[in-house]
């Protein structure tokens, strides 16, 4: 299955959380591609700005499972209770697409996504 992936962090050493992330993508994956790094405001509020990717991995693991893994990614890098409550995000990763199809279509739509989704099919089409 093919799945697109956002990744984001607003704290701490932010680059550090999505190479983390990308690095553990790539142990599961048959192949990855990711988006530069950028940065993007947070929604709606006064939260420290994001630094962002977006990365398309390859793997037979079911989206449920795959799902798991991510939340536990997060947990790793330090998003609990008490960095919710803070408004801390060492690491948000989310599936937005599965084969093609949208299935976070609020994500999808967002700037923190668009912009390295584009850069990504932008490539491919190079």
């Amino acid at each position: 299955m093919k799945y697109v992936i956002s990744l984001g962090s607003n704290c701490g050493f932010r680059e550090q959380h999505l190479l983390h992330a990308l690095n553990s993508l790539a142990e599961i994956s048959d192949s990855i591609y990711s988006s530069t790094h950028y940065e993007s405001p947070a929604l709606g509020g006064s939260a420290p700005h994001y630094l962002n990717a977006v990365a398309e991995i390859e793997t037979p693991i079911p989206l449920d499972d795959l799902n798991r893994y991510l939340k536990q990614l997060e947990v790793a890098e330090g998003r609990d209770s008490e960095a919710r409550a803070e408004g801390r995000v060492p690491l948000d990763a989310d599936v937005v697409v599965v084969d093609d199809e949208v299935i976070r279509p609020k994500d999808y739509s967002q700037f923190f996504f668009k912009r390295g989704f584009e850069e990504l099919r932008s490539d491919f089409l190079h």
